[in-house]
This record gives structure tokens, C-alpha cells and sequence, in this order.
């Protein structure tokens, strides 16, 4: 069970409501999950993850009002948005509310709860491929070397493990400590930074002549600013490699999704690119 806000509510009947309704939750009796947190509320109204399952319970049961007002009642408590309760009120409206990315918290915490099984989960078993497809779509533009990479949201390094041979010297970015952590075991980057990703661009004074972003936009809706302040770190030939989860509707430039990622249009990413000077010269359309 992930952990919020300390190993529980500090009061014991509260606690035991609140994990018999995750289990509740997992097994889709939403309803008596919702009557268990309702108790829960009752007993520990100061602790917000029973506010927060109790709106996921609602939002469920599509009782949207209580499920508005138990999210609302979570984020009065952490404004930070450790749990993503942003995320969930985005999915209960259109895709116009949704939050142009998700919050910082809620991305921090995910992964850095995530990261010591991150690899496992995603290489050995859901085959993941997003790091090879960036290598392949850069050796189909340039052989290198580089003489500096940047990997943005590096995560554990799988991205820039491609890369390890051809490259004098590779910095990574990424949000979570914990991830931060896993890559600099690894001994593949000659810089390693947590960070936004918005912020590092804004205060590095580097410049790179290969960027590469591997899986990362999928939390990410508005990429205008990151594009922009990238720009200004590339060398004049870079190159800059990134994967999106595609957007097929072209009306909107993006859209946050069911699975909690973001996607993009096509049409979107070849404008921002065109504005920041760095056209598109190649996409491809494949499974992640």
C-alpha cells in the first residue's frame, strides 16, 4: 500500500476503515468503500487521503458533486497536490479544465515511490521500448558523437544507456530524487540534476547538441515553455529526440486522457516547433 501523509490518521478505527476500503476500491465495490471513508471522515477529518479516496470513490459511483466537494476538502488540506486530486477533478469535466500539466507533488511522489521498481516493471515486463525507439530515430539522423547530450526526465537513465559510447558528456534532469538516485548508481551521466525540467533550462548555461526525452511529455499537456527555453540550449545542427502518446483529434492541441497521460496533436507539436526554431524532420508512429 503506498504511504501518505505518515504510516496513517492517528486514530486507529479510522485506519482500519481506510485500508478495508482501498481493498474495497481494488475489487470494484465502490459503494461500500465510499460508506467505510464516509465513517473514516467522521473519525480522522484532518487527514487527507480519506478525503481524497472518498472523491475517487464517489467519482466512481458518478456521484460527481460529493466527489467534487471530497476533492475540494483534500486540496483546502494539501495544496501541494501530493495525490493528483487535480488529475481526478480534470477527468470528471472536458478536456478544456484539464491542468496544463500535472502537479509537481503528485509527480514526485509517483516516482519516487516508484523508482526502486521501475526497471523491472517496465523493461522485463511490459517490454518497454519508448529508449529504444529515441536511439533509433537519432541514428537514423545522425551516427554522432555528441559532445554533450541532455536527457530531460532522465528517470533511472534507460534513455541515455543508448547512448553511453557515443557521447563526451551526458547531464540528466529529472523531478524525482529517487529516480535521480537509481541513474547515479549507474555511472553513465557526468551530471545529475533534480529538478523541473522548466527550471534547469531556465538556470543552465550549457549547451547540448543532442536532447533527448523519453516517455516524459505524457505528463506534460502545455509543452510551448519547455520547447522555448530548450531552444536556447542547442547548438545550431542539434538534434532534439522526444516520444508523445499521439492525439488523433487535431481540435485540440492536447488532451488528458482515462490512463492519467497526456497526448499530443501532431499538428500542435509541429507548430511549437516551427516557433522555436526547431522544424521536425522526422515522426514516427509506433507502439510504446
Amino acid at each position: 500500500m503506498t504511504v501518505y501523509f505518515g504510516n496513517g490518521s492517528g486514530n486507529l478505527y479510522a485506519d482500519r476503515r481506510y485500508e478495508w476500503a482501498l481493498s474495497l476500491l481494488e475489487g470494484g465495490e465502490w459503494a461500500n468503500a465510499a460508506d467505510l471513508l464516509k465513517q473514516g471522515l467522521e473519525l480522522a477529518p484532518a487527514w487527507p487521503p480519506m478525503h481524497f479516496y472518498y472523491g475517487e470513490a464517489c467519482r466512481l459511483l458518478g456521484r460527481l458533486e460529493d466527489a467534487q466537494r471530497a476533492f475540494d476538502a483534500y486540496l483546502q488540506l494539501d495544496a501541494e497536490d501530493i495525490m493528483g486530486a487535480m488529475l481526478k477533478i480534470s477527468l470528471m469535466t472536458d478536456n478544456t479544465a484539464s491542468p496544463a500539466a500535472l502537479p509537481d507533488a503528485y509527480i514526485r511522489s509517483l516516482f519516487d515511490q516508484y523508482a526502486p521498481a521501475f526497471e523491472t516493471a517496465l523493461v522485463k515486463k511490459l517490454s518497454y521500448r519508448a529508449p529504444d525507439l529515441v536511439a533509433e530515430a537519432v541514428r537514423t539522423m545522425s551516427q554522432g558523437p555528441f559532445s554533450h547530450i541532455l536527457d530531460l526526465g532522465c528517470g533511472t537513465g534507460l534513455a541515455a544507456e543508448k547512448f553511453v559510447s557515443h557521447a563526451e558528456k551526458i547531464t540528466g534532469v529529472d523531478i524525482s530524487p529517487g529516480m535521480i538516485e537509481i541513474a547515479k548508481s549507474k555511472n553513465i551521466y557526468t551530471d545529475l540534476v533534480v529538478a523541473k525540467i522548466e527550471s534547469y533550462l531556465e538556470s543552465c548555461a550549457a549547451y547540448f547538441d543532442l536532447a533527448l526525452s523519453a516517455d516524459v511529455f505524457v505528463y506534460i499537456g502545455a509543452l510551448d515553455d519547455i520547447f522555448a527555453r530548450l531552444s536556447k540550449r542547442l547548438t545550431d545542427k542539434a538534434l532534439f529526440a522526444f516520444t508523445v502518446q499521439s492525439l488523433e483529434n487535431n481540435t485540440t492541441p492536447w488532451a488528458l486522457g482515462d490512463d492519467h497521460r497526456y497526448a499530443h496533436s501532431l499538428d500542435y507539436l509541429s507548430a511549437i516547433a516551427d516557433i522555436t526554431d526547431m522544424p521536425m524532420v522526422s515522426t514516427t508512429s509506433c507502439d510504446l
